[in-house]
């Protein structure tokens, strides 16, 4: 079914739009109709897009693990069924390697910045001390 192939375009964080063409002469009938049931279907789908934001350098290691682990697990399931040679099997490939260069500059980041706090809660213990 149409519906099923264009679920992933029809969900998620993303506003879609559907336009129907129908014929008025009678020969086009069954295709209009047809076209008008499809129409329908994609109305029924609804979904509510939610901003990604992270507030802290943290919560976007976090977010982009959390994107990692999901896109690894699409990845697995193309796999699984044979479909690893298909064009959407290798966009996640190259979504799956873009994220992981992501965390590892996320994580390039985030390491002096947890030195730095180490650091600074072994100075207050020595001012403790």
């Amino acid at each position: 079914r149409m519906t099923l192939l264009l679920r992933s375009a029809l969900g998620g964080n993303s506003r879609t739009t559907v336009i129907v063409c129908c014929h008025k002469e009678d020969e086009h009938g069954d295709e209009t109709l047809q076209a008008l049931a499809f129409a329908e279907r994609c109305a029924l789908v609804t979904n509510r897009a939610h901003a990604a934001m992270a507030t802290s350098a943290s919560g976007a290691l976090e977010a982009v693990d959390a994107a990692l682990t999901e896109c690894a697990a699409r990845v697995r399931a193309l796999e699984a069924r044979g479909k690893a040679d298909l064009p959407a099997c290798k966009r996640l490939r190259a979504r799956q390697e873009a994220l992981g260069q992501k965390r590892r500059e996320l994580a390039k980041r985030l390491q002096p910045t947890a030195q730095q706090a180490e650091a600074e809660a072994e100075a207050q213990e020595e001012k403790q001390n």
